[in-house]
């Protein structure tokens, strides 16, 4: 029965989260999709903070080190990061001139985003699981009765309205922030700064990868090019959706549970899957609809590498999940950097060689390989000879680690977050 309940809370977890990045691959033009994409890489960015700063820094100082932290002091810090997360895209939608008239829309509805995902995971991590089917459905309600209730205004309108509504109904569904006097961002730090840290540089060389390369080429390619670019990496957001939800489930097993010869198998099913049915929507399906897509129906011609990214991106995903919470630093840091190396040269190389082509396929193939970085980072050690190994090799983890430790303490003397 709880495999059920946690079977469905990730379905509709994954169609809630699913419903903004995919409807806007469907409603919206190249022309008006990059700039679109542009606001929501903040969100994308905004989550990559939540899980880094609160979420998962939390879920490790209760799984290692047996550390308590209400919900008070949980959803006070996650409310300031919200807000801040908020008010960058709201600033950037200021900066766009298609998407300025919009901008107080989108700082909310990114805010709230970020507050939501936070809070879920926090749900899903206690056991609320209940909770969070429930929020996911009348998120998922109140967004589809937004949609509707205003036939012919402009798509990209009532798209942000939508998303901004849905996910404050959401977040009442999941508890309101229990704000009081000294359990603020700076206490959160000074509680979580054992966590935070390395999980943080992580992330800081994630998102130079996965939005810093896409702003560097949106100068470059332009509205539409950039829409379609962007475009690509989205047709695999469902699939990074559904393992979204998962995230708390898949942080309590060990490293060992995912190289079973019966998982293994079970995760190269759904691999080939994905693969498999991206590829046939994009090059049976869409053309044979009556109606175009938007952006959807010109990716047409990128249905391979489209393909190739979706069945990486779930591997991927995957496994740098299992790698974040069950490794050391270093290896985390390791893995973290040659994806950022990977993600950032493939595509500006490609597309300083072939034009568009050649970024989506520099785009596809990064993630291939980055996807065999972590299932190998993730991999657990192996028992005799490779044993002594290990050991030497943690030790000198160990002394990289008290060494970083001891300059990160030095650079971080009178810093709060």
């Amino acid at each position: 029965m709880r495999i059920l309940i946690v079977a469905t809370s990730a379905l509709i977890g994954a169609l809630w989260g699913a419903t903004v990045p995919v409807l806007a691959l469907v409603l919206l033009a190249p022309a008006q999709y990059g700039p679109f994409s542009a606001v929501y890489l903040v969100f994308a960015y905004g989550m990559s903070l939540q899980y880094s700063i609160v979420s998962e820094a939390w879920a490790r100082a209760r799984g290692k080190y047996r550390k308590t932290t209400n919900w008070s002091s949980y959803s006070s810090a996650l409310s300031a990061l919200a807000t801040a997360i908020g008010s960058v895209a709201l600033a950037l939608s200021l900066i766009l001139v298609e998407m300025r008239a919009l901008a107080v829309w989108f700082g909310l509805a990114v805010g709230l985003g970020v507050y939501r995902s936070g809070a879920r995971y926090h749900r899903m991590a206690v056991g609320a699981t209940r909770r969070v089917i429930l929020a996911d459905i009348l998120g998922l309600l109140s967004f589809i009765v937004v949609l509707f209730s205003w036939p012919g205004v402009d798509r990209v309108a009532i798209l942000v309205v939508a998303w901004a509504t849905s996910g404050l109904v959401s977040l009442i569904a999941l508890g309101l922030p229990s704000l009081r006097r000294g359990a603020g961002p700076f206490r959160w730090w000074k509680l979580h700064k054992k966590e935070i840290t390395p999980l943080l540089t992580d992330s800081t060389l994630m998102d130079v990868g996965a939005i810093g390369a896409p702003f560097l080429l949106a100068g470059f390619m332009g509205p539409t090019n950039f829409g379609l670019y962007r475009g690509v990496a989205n047709a695999a957001m469902p699939v990074r959706l559904l393992i979204d939800p998962l995230r708390p489930t898949i942080g309590r097993k060990p490293s060992e549970f995912f190289f079973k010869k019966s998982v293994l198998g079970g995760i190269s099913g759904i691999t080939f899957a994905f693969a498999a049915g991206c590829y046939a929507a994009l090059e049976f399906l869409v053309p044979r609809l009556p109606v175009r897509l938007g952006t959807l129906s010109e990716l047409v011609v990128f249905s391979s590498q489209a393909a190739v990214f979706t069945a990486a991106s779930f591997v991927g995903t995957l496994f740098y999940v299992v790698c974040r919470n069950n490794s050391t630093r270093w290896t985390i840091l390791k893995g973290r950097i040659t994806q950022t190396l990977l993600v950032v040269l493939m595509p500006v190389i490609g597309f300083a060689s072939f034009g568009l082509v050649g970024a989506v396929w520099g785009f596809s193939l990064s993630a291939l390989l980055s996807a065999v970085v972590w299932m190998y980072l993730s991999m657990p050690p192996r028992a005799g000879s490779d044993a002594r190994f290990v050991t030497r090799w943690n030790q000198r983890s160990k002394l990289f680690i008290g060494s970083q430790k001891n300059s990160s303490s030095a650079d971080a003397t009178g810093l709060d977050n």
